[in-house]
């Protein structure tokens, strides 16, 4: 489910980054007052793969983030702002969520998965796993096996031949595939904005999957103890109905042979 915002890669020009802004203290405060307005009419919603996340007034809602749309941070209008999970977010800023994420964050090939349903299958499974569920044992053994046979895939199929060499740099260290693909993005950006601005046409069976299994980093993520403080919420994106959410997946994995 992905709702509204496309996922397609993204980095942040460093010319744009607020370290590198002197009006930063000025834009952070503007951003501060209208991004409640964005969660807001997002409904607490991830626009990228519909996480539900429960809020906790006066406290922000545990998780969500609002992204800027044209990446500019001074850019605080209400129009240039989504609400985005940390897994949906990470998509649009490679370089920064890769040292966040570290090894979890891989590229694989899956042309046939958005990359808003891929997210919402990396929270489903890490939230599933957190819990460990005892009396489901056969759902986490079908978890485990979907979560090695997407991160296995490493190759592309015979007919992307075109794709190889770039595949290949992407690929020369699993480990940090996202680092070397979030670079290949910001050098596309810099040298060839019209090729940058199609990318969704030649990249988009190259997508970013969060690896469930290290549930621990996303857990960590800006100390805010996120899945075992989402494995607790009686209201979260699956809530009570999370086992027909997984039938879904079940039901989608299936027909695509996974």
């Amino acid at each position: 489910m992905p709702i509204k915002f496309s996922l397609t890669p993204n980095v942040t020009p460093s010319a744009w980054s607020r370290h590198n802004n002197p009006k930063a203290k000025e834009a952070n405060a503007e951003f501060a007052q209208i991004r409640p307005q964005a969660l807001k009419r997002d409904k607490f919603i991830c626009q990228g793969c519909s996480l539900h996340i429960k809020t906790d007034p006066p406290h922000r809602p545990l998780g969500l983030e609002v992204h800027h749309i044209d990446h500019h941070p001074e850019h605080n209008h209400l129009e240039n702002l989504v609400t985005l999970c940390p897994l949906c977010h990470g998509t649009q800023h490679l370089g920064f969520f890769n040292r966040t994420f570290k090894h979890a964050m891989r590229i694989i090939w899956c042309p046939e998965i958005s990359q808003g349903d891929l997210n919402y299958i990396s929270w489903f499974a890490a939230i599933f796993l957190y819990q460990n569920r005892n009396e489901h044992q056969e759902i986490s053994h079908k978890i485990n096996k979907l979560i090695n046979k997407l991160l296995a895939r490493t190759t592309i199929n015979p007919d992307e031949a075109k794709f190889a060499s770039l595949w290949k740099y992407i690929q020369r260290d699993p480990g940090s595939s996202a680092a070397a693909y979030g670079h290949l993005i910001g050098q596309l950006r810099q040298r060839n904005h019209k090729l940058f601005e199609q990318r969704e046409k030649w990249l988009g069976a190259i997508k970013i999957f969060y690896n469930p299994k290290l549930y621990r980093i996303f857990e960590a993520y800006n100390n805010a103890n996120l899945i075992s403080r989402l494995a607790n919420y009686e209201y979260w994106h699956l809530g009570p109905n999370w086992f027909n959410h997984w039938q879904k997946i079940k039901t989608s994995c299936q027909e695509l042979n996974l």
